[in-house]
């Protein structure tokens, strides 16, 4: 028996009805899973502006130094700046303030000695920074008192590798913050990338007004000790060793953890935020 053409063309007209409306089913079905995960995102978002409003209200807060507010950075480069600044002092007085900490040994001395190598002709800072022969002398003039000027806080603005936005650290270098001694770690730009704890902060100034800004750090070095329980990638260091570090190689800040049980050893904390995750950790291990 022939079918009639209009029986045909009905049931070809309800599958074709049927089938857009499968289409049309799943296509809203995408638009409101794409509309829940834009509200979802945005939420997020709104949630990260307001704990980063939050974090930069308490930075605000941590902006003191002994209970006063921090006065405004005083000399300010690129990506960091330092304040917190103290009295002028001649380098011989300074050294002899700081002579319980060994790493003002033979401070001057070695100070003129990282200028002289450092420092290319530009930048290079003149009388009475000037290295004398092989005595390491503090001036060609003996008259001529070395003074420098030391400061308790560094800022560091630094890309997060997290987030790509723009973070910063405020570290203390300060003898007695808020009655105890501070002295935070800094990450140096090396290759690979070193840790250090920072000992001075100060400005040298020549006989041209020619200014250089350093670091006094004491170094984190790989230690050959293991804790009882390992894990993975685990990463010990040993503070020995001091060295001068111009401001411009240093990157941001980082967490230490001492070993309670052993002076001297600490943990690397690469937890300690997502861009420290991925710059200590991740990265160390895909290209270190």
């Amino acid at each position: 028996m022939i079918k009639p053409i209009s029986a045909t063309l009905n049931r070809r007209y309800d599958f074709s009805l049927l089938l857009s409306n499968v289409i049309i089913t799943y296509l809203l079905s995408q638009m409101v899973r794409i509309d829940e995960n834009q509200e979802a995102i945005a939420r997020i978002r709104m949630a990260v502006n307001s704990h980063d409003k939050e974090v930069q209200r308490m930075n605000d807060e941590l902006d003191k130094s002994d209970g006063e507010q921090l006065p405004p950075p005083t000399r300010t480069q690129a990506h960091w700046a330092v304040g917190s600044r103290q009295r002028k002092i001649e380098l011989g007085l300074y050294e002899e303030q700081n002579s319980d900490n060994p790493a003002f040994r033979r401070f001057g001395s070695r100070l003129l000695s990282f200028f002289q190598e450092t420092l290319n002709s530009d930048t290079q800072l003149r009388p009475p920074f000037h290295v004398s022969n092989s005595d390491l002398l503090l001036s060609l003039d003996s008259n001529l008192s070395v003074q420098i000027i030391p400061y308790q806080c560094l800022y560091l603005q630094y890309r997060s590798l997290e987030d790509w936005r723009e973070k910063r650290d405020i570290l203390r270098c300060n003898p007695r913050f808020y009655g105890a001694p501070r002295y935070d770690c800094v990450v140096i730009n090396t290759s690979p990338i070193s840790f250090a704890r920072l000992q001075g902060l100060f400005t040298c100034r020549d006989l041209d007004k020619k200014e250089c800004t350093v670091a006094l750090v004491s170094l984190f070095q790989p230690s050959t000790w293991k804790p009882r329980t390992n894990w993975d990638w685990c990463r010990v260091f040993e503070e020995r060793g001091y060295s001068f570090v111009l401001l411009d190689y240093l990157v941001r800040g980082c967490h230490m953890i001492p070993v309670f049980d052993n002076p001297g050893i600490f943990f690397l904390n690469d937890l300690v935020d997502g861009d420290a995750f991925i710059r200590f950790y991740l990265q160390n291990r895909l290209y270190g």
